[in-house]
């Protein structure tokens, strides 16, 4: 059997690409989604405006800690699993942020902060297998789109629903978004995660 046949396939590359975009763009969404609402928000909890910002000081906190263990992680579980597990802890947040009062919004934004640190070195080895040739610069550009994608979508989508429900409702919304995605990405783990160490 020659060496051509034993290698692994590469795999898809825009539906990896789609992919890991789509998961760096939710989990920024959740990251950012107090932040879109931040006037309905801090009334609600009771604090001026100013200091919703701190939120995201602990989004990164959150994300700085991840970020040590995440290459670990993506080996032990996968990058598909890794990418899942980054969803749901950016819903957990969000169920934090959206029920708990002052204190489930700084433990949440930890929590989102804990996902958020996951995802590049998830997307980055699911790129890395993926049949992007010479265009790898490229490839990782578009795929870090994601970051404003998610922004954009915080401005675009909470407001409205904050206006015609109220600012837990907007956070909901995320944490339904987050969980929906990683119902998407169960159906590429089996392949995705071959090469995974447990």
């Amino acid at each position: 059997m020659s060496t051509s046949d034993t290698a692994p396939k590469k795999l898809p590359i825009w539906t990896v690409l789609i992919a890991t975009m789509a998961t760096q763009s939710f989990t920024t969404l959740c990251s950012m989604s107090l932040s879109a609402i931040a006037p309905d928000a801090a009334h609600g909890l009771g604090l001026p405006a100013s200091l919703v910002g701190y939120q995201v000081a602990m989004v990164y906190t959150g994300a700085m800690l991840s970020s040590l263990i995440g290459g670990a992680v993506v080996n032990r579980f996968g990058p598909a699993r890794s990418s899942q597990i980054a969803l749901w802890l950016a819903a957990l947040g969000c169920l934090f942020t959206a029920t708990l009062g002052l204190a489930g919004v700084m433990i949440g934004a930890v929590v989102i902060g804990l996902g958020y640190g996951f995802t590049n070195p998830a997307a980055s080895l699911l790129l890395s297998r993926a049949a992007i040739g010479s265009r790898s610069n490229l490839i990782f550009s578009i795929k870090q789109c994601g970051v404003p994608i998610g922004g954009m979508l915080a401005g675009l989508l909470l407001p409205p629903i904050t206006l015609l429900l109220d600012w837990r409702a907007a956070i909901i919304t995320c944490l339904l978004i987050c969980l929906l995605w990683s119902l998407v990405l169960q159906r590429y783990r089996g392949r995705w995660d071959m090469e995974r160490n447990p």
